[in-house]
C-alpha cells in the first residue's frame, strides 16, 4: 500500500533532479517506510531525457514519466503524474531542482491529522546567501553552489542547508508574512483531484504563474484547511529556471519587450480572468518546530529587520504600480489625499499636484523634496480641495475608525476625481489587526455605492490592502498588469 506519490516536475536537470529525488526518499527522508512511498518524476521533455539509472540506490520506487518537447509549462505533466499515482496522499514539486529538509514528510503526514482535510505548504530557499535572480548577477554559480554543500556534508545532516540559504523571493519576510505559492506542498490526493490539479491553461514556461493560481483555488475551498510547515521547507539548486536566473521576474523576455512577470500577468488574466494577487488568502495555520538556530533565522525575521524589508517591498509596489497609472492616463492635474513625506510620489512626473495630509511635519518634508509642487496640511473631510484628472489615497481610508466618515470619505473622493480614483483599502477583513486599522465593508462595495464610476479594477496590493482603480466613463484607458514586487519562487 502506498500513503504517499511524489509528483516532480524535471526539465533540463541531469545535475540536480538526482539530489532532489534522493532528498525525497528514505533514510533521508525520516519516519517514513519507503515501502510506503513512490517517486513519480514527470519529464517535460528535458533535451537529455530523465533516465531511471539516475536515481538507482534510492530506497523508494521510483517511475519516470516522459513527455514530448514543446509544451513550456509542466501543468499538463504534472496532472499526468498525478493520475497515475497510487498513494492516497499526493505531494507536488512543480520545480524539481529542490533539494528537501529531512522531516519535510514526517511533519506533513503529522500536520495532516490536524482537520479532516489538510493543505500543507512549505516555504521556499535559495542555496546561496541571496536569491539567485541576485546571486546569479554576482557571480554566483553551479560550481560555488557544489563547494557549499560540500561544506556542510551534505547529506550527512539535511538540516544544515539552512546555514546556505536564503529565503525565496516569494517568501521574503518569512513565515509570519502572507505569500501566495508553495512549490512544495502536500495534500490528499483526492482533494487535489477534485479541485481540478493544476490549470492546464497556462502554458508559460515553468508554467508561469500557475502555482500561484492553484494556492489561490486552494485557499477558497472552505473544506480544505491550509497548513505552512515550520523548520521544514525546500532549497532551490541552481538550474537558470525561468523565474530564477539572473533578474528573476523583472527581467525582459526580449529587448523593450515586457517584463517575465508583465508577460506571465497578462497570461494569468487572460486563463483566470482577472490580475493576479488581487484575491485576499485565508491566514494559514502553522505547525512544527526549528531544528536548529539557522532555521530559526530563515522563518522568522529579525524583530528590526521585518518593518525595513516590508516597508520597503511595499513602497517599491506602490511605486511601480502608480508609475504605470501615470505614464498611461497622463493625467493634468493630481491631488494625492495623505501624501506623506513623498516617499513614494516624488518622482512622478506630473506638474500640477496638490498633496494633503494631516501632518505638519511630513508636509515639510515633501515641500522640501518637491518645492515645485503645492501642499496643504488638513482633513479630507473639512479641507477646500480642487477637483484633479487622477487623485490618489493610498494609506487614509484604512485608518478611519468610524463607518460613516469611511463613506463619507470614500464619496469625497469620487467627487474630486474629475476621471479616476486610485485607492487602497481592506476588500475583506484583514489579516494583521491593529488598533490603528478598521475594516467596515469592501471598498470595491463603498466605491460601486457613489456611482460615479464607470468601471472599477483591482490592479494590485500591499500589506492586506487591495488598490482599486476606479474610472469614469470618459476615462476607460485600462491598465495591463501593473508589476507586483514579488518575485517567484
Amino acid at each position: 500500500m502506498i500513503d504517499l506519490s511524489v509528483v516532480v516536475a524535471a526539465y533540463d536537470m541531469r545535475r540536480e533532479i538526482p539530489r532532489t529525488v534522493r532528498s525525497l526518499s528514505p533514510p533521508y527522508q525520516t519516519g517514513i517506510d519507503p515501502a510506503r512511498v513512490e517517486i513519480i518524476v514527470v519529464d517535460n521533455g528535458s533535451p537529455e531525457p530523465v533516465e531511471a539509472a539516475w536515481f538507482a540506490g534510492v530506497a523508494a520506487d521510483v517511475r519516470v514519466m516522459r513527455f514530448p518537447p514543446g509544451d513550456p509549462s509542466p501543468c499538463r505533466a504534472i496532472n499526468a503524474g498525478a493520475a497515475a499515482a497510487r498513494g492516497s496522499s499526493i505531494a507536488v514539486l512543480i520545480d524539481g531542482a529542490r533539494l528537501a529538509s529531512p522531516g519535510l514528510f514526517e511533519r506533513a503526514f503529522a500536520a495532516m491529522r490536524i482537520a479532516g482535510d489538510v493543505f500543507v505548504a512549505t516555504m521556499g530557499f535559495h542555496l546561496g546567501s541571496e536569491p539567485q535572480q541576485v546571486s546569479l548577477a554576482k557571480g554566483y554559480s553551479r560550481e560555488l553552489e557544489d563547494r557549499l554543500l560540500a561544506q556542510i556534508g551534505w547529506p550527512q545532516d539535511g538540516y544544515r542547508l539552512f546555514e546556505i540559504c536564503a529565503r525565496g523571493e516569494s517568501y521574503h519576510d518569512g513565515v509570519l508574512s502572507p505569500f501566495s505559492e508553495t512549490v512544495a506542498f502536500v495534500m490528499r490526493r483526492e482533494s487535489f483531484e477534485r479541485i481540478g490539479g493544476f490549470h492546464e491553461g497556462f502554458r508559460y514556461g515553468g508554467g508561469g504563474l500557475a502555482n500561484f493560481e492553484f494556492f489561490e483555488r486552494v485557499h477558497a475551498d472552505d473544506a480544505i484547511t491550509p497548513v505552512v510547515l515550520v523548520g521544514e521547507g525546500t532549497f532551490h539548486q541552481v538550474h537558470y529556471g525561468s523565474t530564477t536566473r539572473a533578474g528573476g521576474v523583472r527581467a525582459r523576455t526580449t529587448p523593450g519587450g515586457p517584463t517575465i512577470w508583465d508577460a506571465m500577468s497578462t497570461e494569468f488574466e487572460d486563463v483566470v480572468g482577472r490580475p493576479p494577487l488581487s484575491l485576499e488568502l485565508r491566514k494559514p495555520l502553522l505547525f512544527g518546530r526549528c531544528e536548529n538556530a539557522a532555521a530559526q533565522r530563515c522563518f522568522f525575521a529579525e524583530p528590526e529587520e521585518v518593518p525595513k524589508t516590508a516597508a520597503a517591498r511595499h513602497a517599491a509596489e506602490k511605486r511601480r504600480l502608480l508609475a504605470a497609472i501615470v505614464a498611461e492616463s497622463a493625467p493634468g492635474s493630481v491631488l494625492d489625499v495623505g501624501c506623506g513625506d513623498l516617499d513614494v510620489t516624488h518622482d512622478l512626473p506630473v506638474e500640477r499636484y496638490v498633496g494633503l495630509d494631516a501632518s505638519s511635519e511630513a508636509i515639510g518634508i515633501a515641500g522640501r523634496r518637491r518645492p515645485d509642487w503645492r501642499f496643504e496640511v488638513g482633513d479630507l473631510l473639512a479641507a477646500d480641495l480642487t477637483p484633479a484628472d487622477l487623485v490618489l489615497c493610498l494609506d487614509v481610508l484604512v485608518h478611519e475608525p468610524d463607518r460613516n466618515r469611511y463613506r463619507a470619505a470614500v464619496r469625497r473622493l469620487a467627487g474630486l476625481a474629475r476621471r479616476e480614483l486610485v485607492v487602497a483599502g481592506y476588500n475583506q477583513p484583514p489579516w494583521l489587526a491593529s488598533p490603528a486599522t478598521f475594516y467596515h465593508e469592501p471598498i470595491t462595495t463603498t466605491l460601486a455605492a457613489s456611482g460615479l464610476f464607470d468601471a472599477l479594477t483591482i490592479v494590485g496590493g500591499y500589506r492586506d490592502t487591495t488598490v482599486v482603480r476606479a474610472l469614469r466613463a470618459a476615462s476607460r484607458v485600462g491598465l495591463s498588469n501593473a508589476p507586483d514586487a514579488l518575485g517567484k519562487r
